[in-house]
């Protein structure tokens, strides 16, 4: 049996809601607007800076995000330091990750109206994930932010999911 990408994107976000399974009570939320880019105050967002070039949505997500989830995890995970500046190592690299969500409202693809929507519904709970995060690193909650972490990550990929082309 064929699954398409639509039913697996609605699969994948399912796990990653709120609740579903989860015993965390859900990450701060503002209110939500289906068409358009979500917005988070400039105290919590860092430029999405980088050497590598980032100029299509591809080269975004290979150039910026995943340099920043790779150090979010080692930080979270594998890293032998302090907490607090694990933590803080935590807390910047989601900064960052923030402004890079910003920066993706600037490359929208080409999608239908309805699409586009539905982009920037999950561009706005990938935002509230990683507020989420950052203020569980900012608290120094460890587990907390390995709890962000893994619905961030579920994030990713029921976007992925719906919207990436192979």
């Amino acid at each position: 049996m064929k699954i398409s990408q639509r039913m697996l994107a609605l699969v994948v976000s399912v796990v990653a809601l709120p609740g579903a399974g989860c015993q965390k009570p859900p990450p701060p939320s503002f209110p939500p607007v289906m068409a358009s880019p979500p917005e988070l105050p400039p105290a919590s967002v860092a430029a999405c800076a980088g050497s590598a070039d980032a100029s299509s949505l591809a080269e975004l997500m290979r150039n910026r995000f995943n340099p920043l989830l790779t150090s979010i995890s080692f930080a979270l995970h594998h890293e032998d330091a302090e907490l607090s500046d694990r933590m803080g190592a935590v807390s910047d690299a989601t900064s960052v990750l923030l402004g890079c969500v910003q920066d993706v409202t600037h490359r929208v693809p080409p999608f239908t109206l309805r699409e586009t929507g539905e982009f920037y519904h999950f561009l706005d709970r990938l935002q509230d994930t990683a507020l989420a995060l950052e203020m569980a690193a900012v608290e120094l909650d460890e587990a907390d932010a390995r709890h962000w972490f893994a619905h961030l990550k579920h994030e990713c990929a029921a976007c992925h999911a719906r919207f990436r082309k192979e």
